[in-house]
């Protein structure tokens, strides 16, 4: 035991000494909103769709990220302007091939007045715009679990942010746009999805 104390000192001097020489590298931090953007590029090309930043009418988009590996995505679209609610469903580049899974691709138009009322309300929100992403209201949630992107578009301005699980038991007032749009979310889910 009394050898082994020095040793374990060493070890940690040299490895303070080695982590040190270490400060010049570059370490970038991950933007989870840019890696969850980039990930909707093949989607969007899939459905034959404008990325948010070339709309020019007021356009909410939802997309669902299932925690878990699942092999398809969701997307919903609420364009103010045509009071058009549409519902996607698609598999990820991986499982196009697997024709078994094909029923998972499709668009469902949502004719629910209720619903689009809601979302026409939310986005209509003047402070909207300024949602930040939910880990800044609330405790965030660890684990495996589904996670929103929400993009937003009046014509002019954009803005992104992400919504998971958390949001749900947040008392944080500043989070009622985030919480409004994932009870909605999850109404549409529960009563479109296949």
């Amino acid at each position: 035991m009394k050898k082994l104390i020095p040793f374990i000192i060493l070890i940690l001097i040299f490895g303070c000494k080695n982590s040190s020489e270490n400060k010049t590298e570059i370490v970038k931090e991950l933007d989870f909103n840019k890696h969850l953007t980039d990930q909707i590029n093949y989607p969007l090309k899939k459905l034959n769709l404008k990325p948010i930043t070339e709309l020019k009418s007021k356009t909410l988009r939802i997309w669902k990220f299932p925690g878990g590996g699942a092999a398809f995505e969701q997307m919903i679209e609420f364009n103010k302007a045509k009071s058009e609610l549409i519902f996607h469903s698609y598999l990820l580049e991986e499982y196009e091939n697997y024709a078994e899974l094909s029923k998972l691709n499709f668009s469902k138009i949502v004719n629910d007045a209720k619903l689009k009322n809601e979302l026409n309300s939310v986005i209509s929100n003047s402070d909207f715009i300024n949602t930040k992403n939910s880990d800044e209201y609330c405790k965030p949630f660890i684990g495996c679990a589904d996670l929103f992107l929400i993009e937003f578009t009046d014509g002019k301005i954009i803005t992104k942010f992400t919504i998971s699980h958390d949001i749900e038991k947040c008392v944080n007032p500043k989070a009622e746009n985030a919480k409004r749009i994932f009870k909605i979310v999850n109404q549409i889910l529960n009563k479109y999805s296949r």
